[in-house]
């Protein structure tokens, strides 16, 4: 699968037990989710060997960028994907360009890049129940040694990006998700900034 051009419109919160348990029902009733097979994945993110400390790879200005190797199982069944996300305005953390590619070899693919310059900094495991609300795909996840949390998102245009931030905060409004749960900037950076090494 390739991506280009792609503008991954998302927000992430912190849930509740009450509100996971909610919408998951939600999922499985009105969706057609299935509880027995969660998508198990497990992430690994990249940066130059020259980095020291979390806040020089921390995505903030426009062109910095994230670089993930994902292992996805499910039914037995695996998926590995490269995926880099890259700022496109100073701090937003909602709106990104998007670029993704499926793999072959994990092991390889983390070879080459140990190769020609880059380092595992973090990594982190979770389950993720998925179900699609018109538009919006939304990520119900159980992440390890952590609490519940949802991922909604919706992949657009640049010139339409601003109509889908409403579209998912409108979400959130209506399952009962106060602003206060919605996380800043991303769920994985606030992990990064209690795990990752260098």
């Amino acid at each position: 699968m390739i991506m280009t051009n792609k503008y991954e419109i998302e927000y992430r919160a912190l849930l509740t037990q009450a509100v996971f348990h909610e919408l998951m029902s939600k999922g499985q009733k009105e969706c057609d989710m299935d509880l027995s097979c969660p998508l198990i994945i497990h992430d690994i993110y990249f940066c130059p060997n020259f980095v020291k400390k979390f806040s020089e790879v921390e995505m903030d200005k426009v062109g910095s960028y994230s670089l993930r190797l994902r292992e996805e199982s499910i039914k037995g069944q695996l998926i590995i994907s490269l995926n880099s996300k890259i700022i496109q305005n100073t701090g937003d953390h909602n709106a990104w360009l998007e670029h993704e590619i499926s793999v072959s070899s994990y092991e390889e693919c983390r070879n080459i890049l140990q190769a020609i310059g880059f380092k595992v900094f973090f990594e982190m495991t979770k389950k993720r129940y998925s179900f699609r609300d018109d538009e919006i795909n939304v990520c119900l996840e159980d992440i390890e040694s952590f609490h519940p949390a949802i991922e909604i998102e919706i992949l657009t245009s640049s010139d339409k990006a601003e109509k889908a931030k409403k579209q998912l905060l409108d979400f959130f409004k209506k399952n009962h998700i106060e602003k206060n749960m919605i996380v800043k900037k991303s769920i994985t950076n606030m992990l990064m900034r209690e795990k990752a090494f260098f």
